[in-house]
């Protein structure tokens, strides 16, 4: 009988310019997962969190939605991925124009 393996989830996140970056580093989470890998010998199994699949739309703020859905106290690790594109304006930060 083995043993439970320790879970750790990784939250990844990226604008639409790094989609098959991150795709890729899906690709190889899932394949370090494998039987014969030394990450399950170790007793770990990696999963790893893509507001793609893991998030539900809700008519509110992206950020809101995706924070209520994966708090961050529910993932061990967070990989933000940048090139070019910043993402979406979050419209809650906007310089004071009268000062």
């Amino acid at each position: 009988m083995s043993s439970p393996l320790t879970e750790i989830r990784i939250f990844i996140a990226s604008p639409s310019d790094m989609t098959p970056e991150r795709d890729r580093l899906i690709k190889i989470i899932h394949d370090f997962n494998q039987p014969q890998r030394i990450i399950s010998q170790l007793g770990l199994r990696v999963q790893p969190l893509d507001w793609r699949q893991h998030v539900v739309p809700e008519m509110s703020l992206p950020e809101e939605v995706l924070l209520k859905q994966l708090p961050a106290d529910t993932w061990n690790i967070f990989v933000g991925q940048m090139w070019q594109r910043f993402g979406t304006d979050t419209r809650r930060l906007k310089p004071d124009s009268t000062a």
